[in-house]
């Protein structure tokens, strides 16, 4: 999967990724032809007015090679499930609510092939197949199947394919859609050294993210 990044300086530039014309579940990306259909690809939207950002999944639906009157070229992107919380944001600042967001403590990577893990609430006696979506110094995000879980609660995650350590977290938040829940973990920091397995992982994942960005 490749990453197209877009840094949005004015929030009226995204009323044209939303034309009324487009179902549900879709976005238009002016002046994107480079990309085939049926390609997944992963739309990194950068806002520096408010220090945020949104990640956005999903796969080319269609192109439009040649520009029409009141039409644009451009493609169309099927969005993934479960990214209700990134496009109720973009639906803030389309509506004019864009206050300066407090900044990150660290910045996060979206890992482009989720990985596969397993995830255990110790204290509940629970566990569930997962896929860790996100990764930064200080955290991650998961998504699961729906699972009755409370901010707070501590985390174990097990990443087989990619770790050997039990990674303690403890759940920040929580976001449930669809059936699925998503839950934002962040780690205590105090005495982990840099050669810390975590931290190597974040910076791999960072390095192939970078490496996928495909335009500007």
């Amino acid at each position: 999967m490749q990453t197209l990044q877009k840094i949005i300086q004015n929030p009226r530039e995204l009323h044209a990724w939303f034309p009324t014309e487009l179902r549900t579940g879709y976005i238009f990306l002016p002046g994107v032809t480079e990309v085939g259909v049926g390609e997944e690809l992963c739309v990194w939207i950068q806002f520096p007015a408010v220090r945020a950002e949104v990640f956005l999944t999903g796969l080319v639906a269609w192109r439009r090679l040649r520009q029409a009157p009141k039409m644009p070229a451009g493609s169309g992107l099927a969005l993934r499930p479960a990214q209700v919380g990134e496009l109720a944001f973009l639906g803030r600042m389309l509506t004019g609510d864009i206050r300066p967001l407090p900044e990150r403590h660290h910045t996060r990577t979206r890992i482009l092939s989720p990985w596969s893990c397993t995830v255990l609430v110790p204290h509940l006696g629970k566990w569930s197949p997962a896929a860790l979506n996100e990764i930064s110094i200080g955290g991650g995000r998961v998504e699961l199947s729906e699972m009755s879980v409370h901010e707070g609660c501590m985390i174990q995650v097990n990443l087989p394919w990619h770790s050997e350590s039990m990674h303690t977290m403890h759940l920040a938040w929580y976001r449930t859609s669809g059936g699925q829940v998503q839950l934002g973990m962040a780690r205590e920091l105090q005495g982990l050294g840099h050669e810390d397995e975590w931290d190597t992982l974040a910076e791999a994942a960072s390095q192939y993210f970078c490496s996928q960005i495909i335009s500007n």
